[in-house]
């Protein structure tokens, strides 16, 4: 079986580094060091977030990095056999009113800038481990335009 994240790169013409060694250098140099604002201003192309951070291994790649927001393809592994796949967004602007209808449609504060589709875990109140990594990055998930 392909890895989910591989398949994703082939499909917008993204071919990157996806040896393992290399994403896990790429979070603990890229994203675990660098500031949250150069984080925002220029979010790493893909990192892997290992298991040992907040207990679930989590797979990001960049799709989207534009003036109005970026966002990740997030593949969530919980076992060899059960991955989860959701989207990341941190709304740089306002764009339309466009955050506002998506941050609603999955249970968060209209204004937030962070929207993950997660919302299983907020309907559950169950473990949202994107939001837990993020606040563990030391991002203020809560954040708010």
């Amino acid at each position: 079986m392909t890895d989910v994240s591989r398949r994703l790169e082939a499909a917008l013409g993204t071919a990157r580094v996806t040896d393992r060694a290399s994403l896990e250098r790429a979070f603990d140099e890229k994203v675990n060091r660098v500031s949250i604002q150069s984080f925002k201003a220029n979010p790493t192309p893909r990192f892997i977030i290992p298991e040992s951070f907040v207990g679930l291994e989590m797979d990001f790649t960049l799709i989207v990095d534009d003036e109005y927001q970026f966002a990740y393809a997030v593949v969530m592994r919980h076992s060899k056999t059960h991955t989860e796949t959701h989207t990341l967004t941190y709304w740089r602007q306002l764009n339309k009113g466009i955050p506002y209808d998506y941050n609603r449609f999955y249970g968060l504060p209209k204004d937030v800038r962070w929207c993950d589709t997660d919302k299983r875990a907020r309907d559950d109140r169950d473990i949202n481990y994107i939001r837990l990594a993020l606040q563990e990055l030391g991002h203020n998930t809560a954040e708010r335009f």
